[in-house]
């Protein structure tokens, strides 16, 4: 954490990097699901996979992994910095 640094200046660190990780977690994650499930689909007989499946658990990952970098900064946001230092 910066000496200075604002409550929304932390909160926004922590949003970008939040927002590298899912992006680039998305990017490679959900196409490589879609082409598993058509994958499966073609392999075996009498099965569907369904592609609103691989979605809907995309977002719920991304709803969570939101809520597991978020919390951490808002904390982080409210610790005072030089609490922060006495205990470094």
């Amino acid at each position: 954490m910066v000496l200075g640094a604002a409550p929304q200046n932390i909160n926004g660190m922590g949003a970008r990097e939040l927002a590298w990780i899912l992006g680039a977690g998305l990017v490679t994650g959900l196409p490589a699901g879609l082409l598993r499930a058509r994958f499966t689909r073609s392999r075996l007989f009498g099965v569907q996979a369904f592609d609103a499946t691989v979605v809907v658990v995309a977002v719920t990952v991304s709803l969570a992994a939101a809520a597991a970098g978020y919390l951490p900064a808002r904390r982080a946001s409210r610790v005072s910095p030089l609490h922060a230092l006495r205990y470094e």
